[in-house]
């Protein structure tokens, strides 16, 4: 079955009229469906832009014309965010250098095993490396935007941290925590011997994990430490297992696991000044969003903005296979 791409293509319908300047054709592609601002954009672009943003979508989903529809024009507000964002970035001066471009470029092809495999990634997502490089840049200047509303919030006062902190309830609590021994063997039969051995208290806990033991905490007598509710999926049997108690077995990529539950530390709500790191985050992630939203709002009123839904209604998809 030869690869699948994704093509957006024009309906012919009312919007490829014969439009004629000096007897030949208006190519639709050029219609102007977006204007933002004194910024002109084509159909021909916005049908390039979305082609590689629906290219991640499956086709079976792109399909159904209501969820194309909607996608198509969350993609767009996305879109026209985008450039709002570096019309107001180019008032600020804010710009980048080829550097800063060309080292988070060699960061991304770090992830590949070579310069092949990028380029073939590049092609199957129907990116030209200039595209890229175009979505680094924008990216870039975005991220330095950002910053710059950054350097407007304030600190939140001790007052309104209290004030979070008792309107909260139960949000600022600890984990329940478990301190932890294991024994990490690869065979599922040596690791049910040494279970049965322990629990008949022929061999300790201890002299089993520093004799026998693959993980790197042998040496400490296989002692891992605390582990918070919900932070290592293999060690959840442990908290449903008393203090000085054996789990069963676990199974995980790494092997067999033996292990035993030291002691416990119930969940408890934090005192003000353990919860006052995440209070303000949270207070200054709120601040953030707010100055965000005053932005935008200033914007869609400053600033002239006129889509054409039926140019960009008109686009439709089309696969084909290679």
């Amino acid at each position: 079955m030869g690869q699948i791409l994704l093509v957006l293509v024009g309906v012919a319908l009312g919007f490829l009229s014969q439009s004629c300047t000096r007897s030949r054709p208006i190519d639709p592609g050029e219609k102007i469906a977006l204007v933002i601002g004194d910024k002109q954009y084509s159909l021909k672009e916005l049908s390039r832009f979305l082609a590689v943003k629906l290219i991640r979508y499956d086709l079976f989903s792109l399909k159904n014309a209501h969820f194309l529809g909607v996608t198509k024009n969350r993609l767009i507000a996305d879109f026209i965010l985008k450039e709002l964002i570096l019309l107001d970035a180019a008032k600020l001066n804010i710009s980048v250098s080829e550097q800063e471009l060309q080292q988070e470029l060699d960061s991304i092809k770090k992830e590949y095993p070579d310069e092949l495999l990028f380029k073939e990634a590049l092609i199957k997502s129907q990116v030209t490396e200039p595209m890229l490089r175009q979505s680094i840049k924008d990216f870039l200047i975005a991220k330095k935007f950002f910053s710059h509303l950054q350097q407007q919030l304030t600190e939140p006062t001790e007052e309104e941290c209290r004030q979070l902190y008792r309107a909260a309830g139960e949000e600022h609590m600890t984990p329940e925590r478990v301190l932890l021994r294991q024994i990490l063997v690869k065979e599922k039969h040596q690791a049910e011997e040494l279970h049965d051995l322990i629990q008949k208290k022929k061999i300790t806990f201890e002299e089993a994990a520093r004799t026998y033991s693959l993980g790197p905490e042998a040496s400490q007598n296989g002692l891992i430490g605390w582990i918070d509710d919900g932070q290592v999926d293999i060690f959840k049997p442990a908290f449903k297992t008393k203090p000085g108690k054996l789990t069963p077995i676990i199974s995980s990529s790494y092997g067999y696991h033996i292990v035993r539950v030291e002691a416990k530390m119930p969940s408890k709500k934090m005192s003000f000044e353990e919860a006052l790191p995440k209070i303000k985050q949270k207070l200054l992630a709120e601040q953030e969003q707010g100055l965000f939203l005053k932005w935008l709002d200033e914007k869609l009123r400053k600033v002239k903005i006129k889509k054409s839904d039926k140019l960009i209604n008109s686009l439709k998809i089309e696969t084909r296979g290679s």
